[in-house]
This record gives structure tokens, sequence and C-alpha cells, in this order.
């Protein structure tokens, strides 16, 4: 009788084991999981702030004198002047995110291209010589871009997203 007892106790015993184990599995590949989905967010959104990053540098790079590169100015859209090819060709960019969508659009000249997905934030500001907000083109300064994403949930609830912000003072302005 002893013994069959000493066998349903062990049983018990690795049965609360294999329990532990398999809920530890689950929740380590759950963990696994985000911090992966979560690093490739972070990854799109660095390659996004580098384009942007580089077409703000060249914000009005080549642009005749006299000539305001900076054609319009909203609060989820831009479009400006600059040579981007260092060509001698005059491009004109624009960034913009029509209204009740989540990509972010980015058109070069007459190419038009999707950069970003997902996108719940983006917000453009401009501000004048001393710091003060302006709505007027032709007294922007610098140019402070917020962009936010959240991407749909796959596996679970989870829902990586990114986030960058920076301001721009285009020396070429």
């Amino acid at each position: 009788m002893g013994v069959i007892i000493d066998l349903i106790g062990s049983m018990i015993v690795r049965g609360t084991i294999v329990v532990i184990v398999v809920t530890m599995m689950l929740q380590l590949h759950n963990t696994l999981y985000e911090r992966n989905a979560q690093s490739i967010a972070q990854q799109k959104m660095m390659t996004v702030s580098d384009i942007i990053t580089m077409d703000f540098k060249l914000l009005g790079y080549n642009v005749p004198v006299g000539t305001n590169p900076i054609l319009r100015i909203e609060s989820q859209r831009i479009d400006f002047l600059g040579d981007l090819g260092n060509n001698g060709t005059i491009d004109t960019i624009r960034y913009y995110m029509p209204v009740g969508d989540s990509v972010l659009y980015r058109q070069e000249n007459n190419n038009l291209g999707e950069i970003l997905h997902f996108v719940n934030l983006l917000e453009f500001q401009y501000f004048n010589e001393f710091g003060a907000y302006t709505a007027q083109v032709d007294s922007v300064k610098m140019i402070q871009v917020r962009i936010g994403t959240k991407e749909p949930p796959l596996f679970s609830d989870f829902r990586p997203s990114g986030y960058w912000e920076t301001v721009f003072i285009p020396p070429n302005i």
C-alpha cells in the first residue's frame, strides 16, 4: 500500500514539474516574440527617421536665392524644395498623411512612395528664428517632426510601437 501512495505522490510531483516547465516555456516564447516585434518596429522607425533626416538636411539646398524653399506647411504635411541628388535639378519633396489614413507618404517630384505604415501620430510644427510657433511659410526657420506608430497585434494583445521626435534647423532657409 505504501508503494502505491509513493507512486501516486511521485506522479503528482512529476505532473506539477511538467506544468511549471511548459508554463515557463510559453512565457519565454511570448516574451521573445514581444521583444522581437518591438525591435522590428524600432528598426522601421529608425529607417524612416534616416530618410527624413537626409531630406530635411537638403531642404533648400541649391535653391536659387530669393526663392522660398518651403512651399506648403500643415500639421500633417510639408512640401519643400531641395537638390536631393546634388545634380543641379531642384526636387519637390512632400511628406504627408491623408486624413483618416495610417500611412506616411513621401513624394519626390512625381514619384509617390509609402515609407511607413500603422502611423498613429504625424505632426509637423513650425517655428520662426526666435523659437515661436509660426504658420507663415516665409518665416519658418525650424521644423519639429513627431512620428508615432502602433502596429496591429498578431498573436497576442501586444502591439509593438515606435516613436521619433526631432527638431530640424535647415541651414539653407
